[in-house]
C-alpha cells in the first residue's frame, strides 16, 4: 500500500476545528469533498502570493473615515478617542479625515 500525499486546502468557510483561511493538508478523496461541499478550496503558494500583493494594494488604496458614534453620556467615540459633545466630536473626526485622505491629483 503506497501513501498518498496530502492535498493542501484553503477553508472558505468555517469547518470545526478549521476557521476561515486555514491551510490544512488531506487525503486526495477528502480534499475533494471539501472543496465540492464549497468549504475549501484547493491552495497552491503561488495563488497565495497574488492574492497577498493584491490585499497589499487594497490596503494600500484604502481611505479610512472617521465616524462619531455616541457611546453615552453625551461621549462620542471617534476612532480611538473619546471626545465629548456632539459637535466637538464631528470636528475631531473631520480633522482625522483630513489628515487620513490620499494627496488629491492637484497637490
Amino acid at each position: 500500500m503506497t501513501k498518498e500525499k496530502p492535498v493542501i486546502v484553503k477553508f472558505v468557510r468555517k469547518n470545526a476545528p478549521y476557521n476561515v483561511g486555514e491551510l490544512a493538508g488531506f487525503s486526495p478523496a477528502i480534499a475533494r469533498r471539501l472543496v465540492a461541499g464549497g468549504k475549501a478550496i484547493f491552495y497552491t503558494p503561488e495563488d497565495e502570493d497574488a492574492t497577498e500583493s493584491a490585499e497589499e494594494k487594497a490596503a494600500a488604496a484604502e481611505v479610512r473615515t472617521f465616524t462619531p458614534i455616541h457611546s453615552g453620556g453625551g461621549w462620542y467615540d471617534v476612532g480611538a478617542h473619546r471626545v465629548r459633545g456632539k459637535a466637538e466630536a464631528q470636528k475631531f473626526a473631520d480633522e482625522l479625515n483630513a489628515k487620513s485622505a490620499p494627496p488629491s491629483a492637484e497637490e
